[in-house]
């Protein structure tokens, strides 16, 4: 459901959808492929937020990269 958001992430299979389907041509809405999590370095970003967040945790700092679950993001 979209009406009522000002700003929101929609997830949604796009493939299969008509060439007439609505999503198309929400206005304020950009579609884009689920390519986030892939890249050259994705593994060499993973451990240096992996191994900065132990070492936050050791010294009692707030972790990055937190997810709120209750938000879903």
């Amino acid at each position: 459901m979209v009406a009522g958001c000002s700003s929101v992430a929609i997830r949604s299979r796009t493939r299969g959808k008509p060439a007439d389907h609505k999503l198309w041509t929400l206005p304020g809405v950009l579609l884009t492929p689920h390519t986030a999590g892939y890249g050259p370095y994705l593994d060499d970003r993973r451990y240096e937020i992996i191994l900065d967040n132990c070492r936050r945790f050791l010294a009692g700092q707030p972790l990055r990269n937190l997810v709120d679950k209750a938000r879903w993001f």
